[in-house]
C-alpha cells in the first residue's frame, strides 16, 4: 500500500482533477482502512473551511479603480525627482551612447589603417641611403639616382 499515492489521491479529488478510475481506487482505499478515512474527513472539513472563508472575486470597477490608483501612485513617484537629476540622467544616457558611437568609429577607423597599410606597402626593399663609410653619403650619386 502507497499511502503517499492516496494522500495525492485525495487532494486531487477535492480540487476535482480526479479521474473516474482514480475516484474508484481512492473510495476502495478508504473503505478498507478508517485511518484513511479520518484523514479523509479531516481534509474535507478543512476543504470546507477554505470555501467558505474564500473571498468574493472583484469586480471589473474595483479593478479599474486600484489600477487607476495604482498609476497615480506611480507618477506621483515619478515626479518627485527633481529636474537636476532628470537633466543628470539624460546627460549620462546622452554621452554613453556617443562615447559607444566614437569608439566604434575610431576602431574602425584604426582597423582601415592597418589593412590599407598591410595591402599597399610595397613588397621590394629599398636600397638605403647611407652607405657603409661611416653613415656619408655621396650627393652626386643621389642625383644621378644611384647611391653607393
Amino acid at each position: 500500500m502507497n499511502d503517499k499515492r492516496y494522500n495525492e489521491l485525495m487532494h486531487v479529488y477535492f480540487l476535482n482533477e480526479i479521474s473516474e478510475n482514480e475516484k474508484i481506487e481512492l473510495e476502495n482505499y478508504l473503505m478498507e482502512y478508517d485511518s484513511a478515512k479520518k484523514d479523509f474527513e479531516k481534509m474535507k472539513k478543512l476543504h470546507r473551511s477554505f470555501a467558505a472563508n474564500r473571498p468574493a472575486p472583484l469586480s471589473d470597477r474595483v479593478l479599474d479603480e486600484s489600477r487607476q490608483m495604482l498609476l497615480r501612485k506611480l507618477n506621483a513617484e515619478e515626479s518627485k525627482i527633481n529636474s537636476f537629476t532628470k537633466f543628470l540622467i539624460s546627460a549620462k544616457n546622452l554621452i554613453a551612447v556617443n562615447s559607444k558611437l566614437a569608439f566604434s568609429g575610431m576602431a574602425t577607423f584604426v582597423i582601415g589603417m592597418l589593412l590599407g597599410y598591410y595591402i599597399f606597402s610595397p613588397l621590394d626593399t629599398q636600397t638605403p641611403l647611407v652607405t657603409e663609410n661611416n653613415g656619408a653619403f655621396d650627393l652626386d650619386k643621389i642625383r644621378t639616382g644611384g647611391v653607393d
